[in-house]
């Protein structure tokens, strides 16, 4: 796992390092258009580099050295281009505004241009721009324009398109109540997805209707089902691309709900384990390295439990009480895992492991 992921920021490396040389070379010949479009070419390959390396800083201003060279040469699509990249680094970084104008920017310059689906697909990321400035309307009308010019014009399977569209409506009629309709919207797009035989987005779709029906009591068993179907389509393809660590929880729940005790905690194990068996959960380390540390040097020098006590309050009007509760039986003295997690979801149950590995290497 963690061979895999230096093997990746190598790469990544590598890319980066290229995409420099490529510039340095460019910069040394004589400025014609057709340099000029390859520089420009070269600025937006570096963005990209530098964004998967999280460098959003250095990203943004590599689209920006890329867009003011396409603007010189009235080049309308790399413009364009340029903005939807800028768009979405906006959005990733939560500057909400800025992510918005250049949407729309983008919209506007690939309609002129007759672009439909790269018009379409703007639309969308527009309307993912105001689901989480929480507009809703206004999130609402843009992903219905999306879903409506992928039909129209029959894009990448019509439908099929449209179904990412569908799903973020159904996310939005979630949101404020409509369930009747997020349903709706939840089986139109597993209809497309199932003729299409797109099985990664059936099996999302299966557990986003399952979490909706999952909310009505009387239709756990339907809600399970849709979940176990689910399962087993992640379990055959990437179970770490489809984080499946999500369908074992959604699983855990619907089975708490229906009485089903045992097994509820063994699906939460199963959540634990395949998060761990994830890069992912190497992120949530950092995110929480603070108080694991914490709760290790606690252990390891009882004297500073009293100052750990004041971060565990924190914790617990965050609302992760289940989390401090197993915190406290370690600094008890429990060092059994499974005894710990065996109430705890997938990322409490990290936080824990992280402790008790700290806590060995310590000892």
């Amino acid at each position: 796992m963690e061979t895999t992921q230096s093997a990746r920021a190598q790469l990544l490396f590598e890319k980066e390092q290229l995409y420099r040389q490529k510039l340095t070379e460019l910069a040394r010949l004589e400025r014609s258009d057709g340099v000029r479009r390859q520089t420009s070419s070269a600025w937006m390959d570096l963005a990209d580099v530098l964004r998967d390396q999280g460098d959003y800083s250095g990203a943004k201003e590599a689209y920006q050295a890329g867009l003011e060279i396409s603007e010189k040469l009235g080049d309308k699509r790399e413009v364009a281009v340029s903005k939807s990249q800028l768009g979405t680094l906006a959005r990733r970084q939560a500057e909400l505004v800025e992510a918005e104008e250049c949407c729309k920017e983008a919209i506007t310059l690939f309609r002129s241009i007759d672009e439909p689906m790269q018009e379409a697909m703007n639309t969308h990321n527009l309307g993912i721009v105001y689901q989480q400035a929480e507009q809703w309307e206004a999130a609402e009308q843009a992903y219905q324009q999306a879903a409506r010019l992928m039909e129209e014009q029959g894009l990448l399977g019509g439908n099929v398109s449209a179904a990412a569209s569908w799903q973020q409506l159904a996310q939005i009629c979630g949101y404020t109540g409509r369930h009747e309709e997020a349903e709706q919207w939840f089986r139109k797009a597993l209809k497309a997805l199932r003729a299409a035989d797109e099985q990664p987005g059936i099996a999302r779709t299966l557990n986003n209707l399952a979490s909706l029906l999952a909310n009505n009591p009387a239709r756990l068993d339907e809600a399970r089902a849709y979940a176990e179907e689910a399962l087993a389509i992640s379990e055959s393809l990437d179970p770490a691309a489809m984080q499946i660590w999500m369908t074992y929880t959604l699983l855990a729940r619907i089975a708490d709900q229906q009485g089903d005790s045992s097994q509820a905690a063994e699906y939460r194990a199963r959540s634990r384990q395949a998060y761990l068996a994830s890069p992912g959960w190497q992120q949530q380390l950092q995110e929480n390295e603070a108080i694991i540390y914490a709760v290790v040097e606690a252990c390891i020098t009882p004297e500073l439990q009293d100052e750990l006590e004041a971060g565990l309050e924190e914790l617990i009007e965050l609302g992760w009480e289940d989390l401090v509760e197993a915190i406290q039986r370690i600094l008890d003295g429990e060092r059994d895992e499974d005894t710990l997690c065996e109430s705890l979801d997938y990322e409490d149950g990290a936080v824990i492991h992280a402790i008790l590995e700290g806590i060995k290497e310590k000892g």
